[in-house]
């Protein structure tokens, strides 16, 4: 890992699952409900099953976000992530 460089970048990635993989405890898709109910839900947010980085990636930020006074992340997401573990970090770069 990175540590006290002038910019350090983070990869982190939240794949869909294609509804019968699990990878981390991320079970199926990123959103469990059928595309026809997506109009009538409220929040079809609420119907995710897990909105977080995979492979550890909100640890990963963190700890080089730590060491690191100029910390970039890079999202692929498939779709909306929970970014609050670590959007507010003093050393993760909101450009």
């Amino acid at each position: 890992m990175a540590v006290k460089r002038s910019a350090a970048l983070v990869f982190v990635t939240s794949d869909s699952g294609e509804q019968y993989i699990t990878v981390d405890k991320n079970e199926g898709d990123r959103c469990v409900m059928p595309l026809g109910k997506w109009r009538l839900a409220a929040n079809p947010l609420l119907f995710s099953k897990n909105l977080t980085a995979w492979h550890g990636g909100d640890d990963l930020i963190l700890a080089v976000a730590a060491q690191n006074n100029n910390t970039i992340v890079i999202v692929n997401s498939v779709g909306p992530l929970i970014l609050e573990p670590w959007i507010e970090h003093p050393n993760v770069a909101l450009d």
